[in-house]
């Protein structure tokens, strides 16, 4: 038997969640079976990007954030915003695809520009990183 987590989102700022079972019969027929969707609720426009695992979901979007949702697949699937993640400048950008590592938590920003988190200091961030040939102001 096989079981994974499938999360969908779009332009309302929710994620859906599913768990997707498989099992094979005992002739030789795969048979997937999958949940009832569990909304994960938080974002304030568009979800763009998605990052799955067994334990977690992290997600970014149009209102600049980055948030980080534990996930329960053992029993009814379940899930609860951990961390939201914003950056301190006014000029909230949308982040619009994710980089997660082991220690390190990455968005790229709409402008083109990286913010980062690490998972080891508190979350602290990281400067952004700059494009080459971008000058500082």
């Amino acid at each position: 038997p096989g079981l994974a987590i499938v999360a969908t989102a779009g332009d309302d700022g929710t994620i859906l969640l599913r768990r997707l079972e498989t099992s094979t019969t005992r002739l030789g027929v795969v048979v997937a079976t999958v949940s009832a969707p569990c909304k994960l609720a938080g974002h304030s426009g568009r979800v763009n990007d998605l990052y799955v695992d067994d334990h977690r979901v992290v997600s970014c979007g149009d209102d600049g954030t980055i948030r980080v949702w534990a996930v329960d697949g053992v029993g009814d699937l379940e899930g609860r915003s951990v961390r939201t993640l914003k950056w301190k400048r006014s000029n909230r950008l949308a982040i619009t695809a994710l980089l997660v590592g082991s220690s390190l938590l990455a968005g790229l920003r709409s402008d083109g520009s990286v913010v980062a988190f690490t998972f080891l200091s508190a979350w602290a961030e990281v400067a952004p990183l700059r494009r080459a040939g971008a000058s500082r102001v």
